[in-house]
């Protein structure tokens, strides 16, 4: 989102929420204190009925002017969304304005905490670029659980690999695994629970996003078997 300079982008948080307390929010953007120092912006939203499912969005213009190195963009933390349920006074900042700071509340919001049993709930979070909120996304579980299979996949007693054949002494074997779906980029492989007949003991090569290899040598004639679970590591 090149937040940090002079192309930050605007972008736009949109949720369903309920109160049994209805009011004004604050909401808040931060970096936690990430690499150069902190950065934090808080903004409202109001709760109108009771109870009530309500839709919110919020469009917020990125930091424009900290410096890259004060936003992560990597595997660390990026951005921060916090939903503000009571935090003290002293984490109160200026409505709707980048602040060298880590706190997060717009001054005079609801403390939801101070009445007791109240409920706060929320779904259908979304975070997009540009200042137009769209549907959430309703994906089914193959869909999330192929999303997350390019990052990482975890074979397990069932999908365990295993394969039998005649062999002959000192001669090299080799076999490839198809990985469904593509992976993010060429994973990490890890054998594990790993038994042999004939073999000493399996070593990987050539792992590309679509599949991996394996060889050994014979150490002996006959029957020969491989069976091993394994992992693929895409993630960053």
């Amino acid at each position: 989102m090149k937040w940090g300079t002079s192309a930050a982008k605007t972008v736009t948080v949109s949720f369903w929420v309920k109160s049994s307390v209805i009011g004004t929010y604050s909401f808040a953007f931060y970096n936690n204190g990430f690499n150069s120092g902190n950065r934090a912006l808080a903004t409202t939203y109001t709760i109108n009925s009771a109870n009530t499912w309500e839709y919110k969005t919020l469009t917020i213009s990125g930091d424009g002017t900290a410096g890259a190195s004060y936003w992560g963009t990597t595997n660390t933390q990026g951005v921060g969304c916090y939903w503000d349920l009571g935090c003290g006074d002293n984490q109160n900042i200026p409505a709707d304005t980048w602040t060298s700071s880590n706190a997060r509340r717009v001054a005079g919001t609801v403390k939801l905490i101070n009445t007791a049993n109240a409920t706060w709930q929320i779904t259908g979070v979304k975070l997009e670029v540009g200042s137009v909120a769209t549907e959430f996304d309703h994906r089914s579980y193959g869909e999330e659980l192929a999303l997350c299979q390019r990052y990482y996949y975890s074979s397990d007693e069932a999908d365990s690999y295993m394969i039998a054949f005649d062999v002959t002494s000192g001669q090299g074997y080799y076999g490839v695994i198809m990985l469904q779906p593509t992976m993010r980029t060429a994973p990490t492989i890890t054998l594990s629970n790993e038994s042999h007949n004939n073999f000493d003991g399996l070593n990987i090569f050539r792992n590309y996003p679509t599949r991996f290899g394996w060889y050994d040598t014979a150490t002996g004639s006959g029957r020969g078997l491989w069976q091993f679970e394994w992992v693929a590591d895409a993630e960053l």
